[in-house]
């Protein structure tokens, strides 16, 4: 380019990079030039002065839920508008895969990392030495409160505790929870806001009204069945920590003979797509999925361009919820 436009390559360089002390006609003519010629730069050359590779990590328990996959897409989306790209992997909620997963995008040289928590047991060491090198990290959904580090999440309290209000607003006096695994933070953190809309209700808590299920959903039959065969006061209202979950809890209470919503009024989280499409269609906490995506990246861009700290201080950005009502959580009168 530099010989056909007769300039220096020094010039064209300053061009492309947009450096400022350039005449504004000698940059235009670069750049008309790079275009027609469909010139793409060596990203590779480029970190190496920058020490940057334009390149995001993004570690996630699995893209086969929904809620990830969404969220992905809001992380695309804003990367794309700063010229990154994503080095995408999955846990698959196991501890050891987490962990390789980090290492292998450390070796890629990814300049900073998304990450929300596999399904481990409070194991954090390997995540916080990653902040503690002084590697951008925001971690989103899935998070540890003893973390120093940007986040992204939403108001599990609040919003379990509309989504049980709903189901009170329904005529349901003896509501069940089906809660995630009882080491996770965000598990927890929904069971409190549970307790928070009996209380304010005036309605009785009983601790064998939860049962723990895995996301995997490998025992949400066994527990359902086990659970409604042995309580004597049977629930007339379910909230389920995730959409999943609460859709294999209807599919076990039709073979048991229970009715939704007729003998058992069920809403869940996340707003999984088939969530509206299921019969009968499930109520569901709606979480700002493509909004969450855009705030990581924003938060963790951020840290990135200011490596040096001065002035930097950790966030935690919290996100609204809104309830879908369907079908599964009107009670029939």
């Amino acid at each position: 380019m530099a010989e056909r436009l007769n300039i220096s390559v020094s010039t064209v360089s300053r061009a492309l990079r947009d450096v400022h002390d350039i005449n504004p006609e000698t940059k235009k003519r670069v750049l008309e030039l790079a275009e027609s010629l469909d010139y793409q730069p060596n990203q590779v050359a480029l970190s190496l002065v920058k020490s940057r590779t334009k390149t995001l990590g993004v570690l996630v328990p699995s893209i086969g839920y929904s809620f990830f996959t969404s969220v992905l897409q809001g992380i695309e989306s804003e990367a794309a508008k700063a010229g990154y790209s994503l080095l995408l992997c999955q846990s698959n909620e196991i501890l050891d895969k987490e962990k390789a997963n980090i290492r292998n995008l450390l070796r890629s040289q990814v300049d900073g990392f998304i990450i929300s928590l596999s399904n481990n047991k409070n194991d954090e060491e390997h995540l916080q030495k990653l902040i503690n090198k002084g590697i951008p990290t925001v971690i989103f959904d899935r998070y540890s409160e003893a973390m120093e580090c940007n986040k992204v999440i939403i108001d599990n309290r609040q919003a379990s505790k509309e989504a049980v209000g709903h189901l009170i607003d329904s005529g349901c006096k003896r509501i069940a929870m089906l809660a995630g695994p009882s080491h996770l933070h965000i598990s927890n953190e929904r069971i409190m806001g549970y307790k928070e809309a009996l209380k304010e209700a005036g309605l009785r808590f009983s601790p064998h009204h939860i049962t723990h299920c895995d996301f995997s959903l490998k025992n949400v039959p066994e527990n359902i069945e086990s659970f409604w065969k042995k309580t004597t006061v049977k629930p007339d209202g379910i909230f389920a920590v995730s959409d999943r979950i609460a859709i294999a809890a209807i599919n076990t209470l039709k073979k048991l003979g229970i009715r939704v919503p007729e003998d058992v009024a069920i809403i869940g989280f996340n707003d999984d797509p088939i969530s509206a499409m299921f019969t009968p269609s499930l109520s569901s906490v709606v979480q700002p999925t493509f909004e969450i995506g855009q705030e990581v990246v924003k938060l963790l861009l951020e840290q990135i361009n200011r490596p040096d700290h001065l002035g930097f201080s950790y966030r935690t950005t919290v996100l609204s919820t809104k309830l879908a009502v369907r079908e599964s959580s009107i009670r029939k009168k």
